[in-house]
This record gives structure tokens, C-alpha cells and sequence, in this order.
């Protein structure tokens, strides 16, 4: 929204001078800007909580790669609990749920990001890996024929 100038609230007067129509439309104008205001402080607050939720994500990928499954799957919680939209995140955490051997957590995730993102082939992975792991080996193999078409060599 941008900022009203005092020829914007002259005109917003409807041509008639009385008290009773200036003083509503200040009252507008006045509304208008803090809602201005508010609009920039709530996008910083988005900014802020998304560059946190990147330091989470990179956070459990070292938790991962250094097999602190664990303090990984915590990294990864904080993070969903900031933007619970970031596909990558359940991936991520349903990943480190199967080196725990937490299957059915791992097939919930990974079912939560085929469910974000019905294009990758790693959600798909994952979710297949969970399946096997439970013994849901038609579903696993399903999955695992979707993860084979996205990586298709081409022959020339």
C-alpha cells in the first residue's frame, strides 16, 4: 500500500466539507496506513522466520551427515514447525527416521512431501524405502517403478 498525500484525503472528501465525511475518511487513510505499516513489519517477520528455517534445514543436514540422526529429525521438527510447506524438510526428516529405523514416521513424512511435491523422484525414493521396510512391498514396488520412469536413460 502506499502512502496517502494530503491532496489524495482532500479528494476522498466527496466534494463536500462537512465534519461528517472527513472525519471517516481520515479515520480510513489513517486505518489504510498502519495496515502499510504492518504489512511491511509482517513481511520482515516472514523474511526472518524463512532465513530460520533455512539455518534449521542446513543444521540437520550436519546433524545428518554426521549421523546425529536424532538432533537431525529435532533440526528438521524446528524447522517445520516455522513453514510446515517446506517439502524438502519432510524428505529430509523422514530420511533420518528410516536410519533410526522409524519406519512408520518415515512413511508419514515422506508421504507428506509426495503429497507437496507429486514430481520428485526422492520423495518417491523415500516413500518407497519406508514401504520395504515395513513389508508393504506392493506399495514399495510401485513407488519404486515411479522413482525408475523420472530416471529413464535416453538411448540415441
Amino acid at each position: 500500500m502506499g502512502t496517502f498525500s494530503t491532496n489524495t484525503a482532500n479528494s476522498l472528501r466527496l466534494m463536500d466539507n462537512s465534519l461528517m465525511f472527513q472525519f471517516p475518511v481520515l479515520i480510513l487513510i489513517q486505518t489504510l496506513a498502519d495496515a502499510s505499516f504492518h504489512d511491511k513489519s509482517m513481511t520482515t517477520k516472514m523474511a526472518s522466520a524463512q532465513q530460520r528455517v533455512e539455518e534449521l534445514k542446513t543444521l540437520g543436514k550436519k546433524h545428518y551427515a554426521s549421523k546425529r540422526f536424532k538432533e537431525a529429525i529435532d533440526a528438521f521438527t524446528a524447522a517445520l514447525a516455522l513453514d510446515p510447506r517446506e517439502k524438502t524438510l519432510y524428505g529430509n526428516r523422514s530420511a533420518a527416521y528410516c536410519k533410526l529405523e522409524m519406519h512408520e514416521e518415515a512413511l508419514a513424512d515422506a508421504d507428506k512431501a509426495v503429497s507437496l511435491d507429486d514430481q520428485n523422484p526422492r520423495a518417491y525414493m523415500r516413500r518407497a524405502t519406508a514401504f520395504f521396510e515395513l513389508g508393504q512391498l506392493h506399495h514399495a514396488l510401485v513407488d519404486f517403478q515411479l522413482v525408475c520412469s523420472y530416471h529413464r536413460p535416453s538411448f540415441r
